[in-house]
């Protein structure tokens, strides 16, 4: 499998609710289902690409997934929500994430100085505290 592998550094691994696996790697995302490999990497500079199916930036070194089953990643500080259902990716935001985790199904992240927990309805981080 190390020939499919978006990048050899690998950075951080996640199962999602259908067994594929997720390696995050310097270079963007591979999605191992056990069979084949899908490999994820960051816009091209000039090209014109599909936003819904490529990254917002290279490094990913947290993925996590909510109840629902969607997957959550930090790109470069950005944070990215994968919608299993449709396959899309999106951006929640394009910078300022510090960490990514779960606790009962929600997905909480630290933003600068803050903590957020995603909102699902409105595809966005709502803050809960300061962390200082």
């Amino acid at each position: 499998m190390g020939e499919g592998l978006s990048q050899t550094s690998v950075m951080s691994i996640h199962q999602d609710i259908l067994g594929r696996m997720w390696f995050g790697t310097r270079e963007g995302i591979t999605i191992y289902d056990g069979n084949n490999t899908i490999v994820y990497k960051p816009w091209a500079n000039g090209e014109n690409r599909d936003p819904m199916k490529v990254l917002y930036g290279n490094e990913c070194d947290f993925i996590r997934s909510n109840r629902e089953g969607d997957v959550f990643f930090r790109t470069d500080g950005a944070l990215m929500r994968y919608d299993i259902r449709k396959q899309e990716f999106h951006i929640v935001r394009t910078n300022g994430v510090r960490t990514l985790s779960t606790y009962k199904g929600d997905i909480w992240s630290v933003v600068e100085d803050s903590l957020f927990t995603y909102d699902p309805k409105g595809d966005s981080l709502q803050f809960r505290a300061k962390t200082n």
